[in-house]
């Protein structure tokens, strides 16, 4: 097992493959999800990440989450494992953690494999559209006021995809969308005012935004800076931060806050006013919320789906977390 790295700074970026590699002292994630409906007729999504996280700002923690939801029975199943740094393969076609996760790009696309006690996936991805960099040329302030708390970042963000899940040795064939991020940078990841509410919204129409919001401002939590990306079909994108997240509902999980559904307001985009809401309940994973929502008009029509990321202290004073144990069945 081998770590690469790459000798761009990140901020300005490279070309896409020099920041697919690792980038020394920044903190970084390989990221993709996907959604997709079985051979069952039951909806399904999966999550694989990989994290570098820089302890002190010198040391890395790598990490590796892995996790696949039947969403029709609301039967989530996730594992966290720590992950030394010699099982670790980062190269310029793999991010891959032992024998137990990969994302690895093809000549002609992508392969994501997990193989967990629990479950297994191997999904085949094929993107429709060349990656794209996001908000400013592929910089994404973490904080607008602080010069430092910065992150690079792309995506492919339209992923078709197709293969198996399988769940307790009950294999089920899934065909769907997938959204594959490299994200990563010099900012500071404990802090509470960088924690974020993203979202990746999967319009059916073959269009898709990327939209980050931080509304952990000085802990009022009433006003959010946003950022983020518009993405047409044909491919051509273009900076899009003129909008308003407003929650519209909350949860408490584990004794921590978290929105669990939005009004999306954005003059000029497509229909400019959207409710983001769970398709199902979202999973606690460590110090974050997930699910994966329906996106609709404010008239009620669906017209794409969303994952929702949630970190503890967008909406909570201190970063907080509940680990639950590796491989467990977690069901809200």
């Amino acid at each position: 097992m081998t770590i690469q790295f790459t000798k761009s700074k990140g901020i300005p970026h490279g070309t896409f493959e020099d920041e697919w590699l690792a980038h020394k002292r920044q903190s970084e994630w390989w990221y993709a999800t996907g959604y997709g409906t079985g051979d069952d007729g039951k909806l399904y999504s999966f999550q694989y990440t990989l994290i570098k996280a820089m302890v002190g700002g010198l040391l890395p923690y790598y990490q590796l989450q892995a996790a696949v939801t039947n969403c029709t029975d609301e039967d989530h199943r996730i594992v966290f494992a720590g992950a030394d740094k010699n099982t670790i393969t980062v190269s310029p076609t793999k991010a891959q953690v032992g024998n137990e996760a990969c994302l690895e790009k093809t000549g002609n696309g992508m392969l994501l494999t997990m193989n967990e006690n629990e479950f297994s996936l191997d999904v085949e991805m094929k993107p429709a559209k060349d990656p794209v960099w996001h908000c400013e040329d592929g910089k994404l302030r973490m904080r607008v006021d602080k010069p430092k708390e910065l992150t690079w970042y792309y995506s492919w963000t339209n992923v078709p995809c197709k293969g198996t899940i399988t769940i307790d040795g009950k294999e089920v064939a899934i065909e769907g969308k997938a959204w594959v991020d490299k994200q990563g940078g010099p900012y500071s990841m404990l802090k509470t005012y960088t924690h974020w509410e993203w979202f990746s919204l999967r319009f059916f129409d073959g269009e898709e935004a990327m939209l980050f919001s931080f509304p952990n401002e000085e802990g009022l939590y009433d006003t959010a800076y946003v950022d983020g990306t518009y993405i047409r079909a044909d491919g051509s994108y273009e900076r899009l931060n003129n909008y308003t997240l407003v929650p519209l509902e909350f949860t408490v999980q584990d004794g921590i806050k978290f929105a669990c559904k939005w009004k999306l307001s954005a003059p000029g985009f497509k229909d400019e006013r959207y409710i983001i809401t769970p398709a199902i309940d979202g999973q606690l994973n460590l110090v974050y919320y997930e699910l994966l929502a329906k996106v609709e008009t404010e008239s009620g029509e669906h017209v794409g789906y969303s994952f929702v990321e949630l970190l503890s202290g967008a909406r909570n004073d201190k970063v907080l977390s509940a680990t639950p144990k590796a491989g467990e069945k977690k069901k809200n």
